[in-house]
């Protein structure tokens, strides 16, 4: 039992034909499925409405994200607002979808959200080394300034130019 996947409807809907299915072949490439998808039609949704679920899962300390393809757009877009760790025994994932909205798969704003997700872990976007474009332009160009303004203000202090640093890459 240690290896199944639970979907919950935090507004207790109806989910029913709740079935594992194959990862699309599609899928990013830079997110790994170590669960699969989970294939799920929710009923007895007012019309319209943003619904909450969540997907708990053994426990993976790397899971952070579940994704849904876009309709519109084909992108397989990271829907989870919260992936929390509970102890060592599960991993829960919070996703919301809207009745008819993006990532319903009908379309349609009828009471019923038809939907395979797939719990993920989505790597980290590597830094290339290329020339860092207008951000890396902006970066060397405010720690300059800075750099300029330390020069103006003895006993000035770096640390506000290492937080920046930090906070921009």
């Amino acid at each position: 039992l240690s290896n199944y996947l639970t979907i919950v409807s935090v507004g207790e809907r109806q989910l029913s034909v709740v079935t594992a299915v194959e990862v699309p072949e599609d899928f990013r490439s830079d997110t790994d499925a170590p669960f699969g998808a989970v294939g799920f039609t929710m009923l007895g949704v007012v019309p319209g409405a943003v619904e909450t679920l969540e997907i708990h899962m053994p426990f993976d300390p790397d899971i952070n994200g579940v994704l849904k393809r876009n309709r519109l757009t084909g992108e397989w877009d990271n829907i989870a607002v919260a992936a929390r760790k509970v102890g060592t025994a599960k991993t829960i994932v919070t996703f919301e979808l809207e009745d008819g909205g993006t990532y319903d798969i009908d379309g349609v704003d009828n009471g019923v959200i038809v939907d395979p997700v797939v719990p993920g872990i989505m790597k980290p976007k590597s830094v290339s080394g290329g020339g860092g474009g207008a951000l890396g332009a902006l970066m060397v160009g405010v720690l300059v300034g800075l750099a300029a303004l330390r020069r103006r203000l003895p006993g000035s202090s770096t640390l506000c130019a290492l937080a920046l640093v930090g906070l921009t890459l």
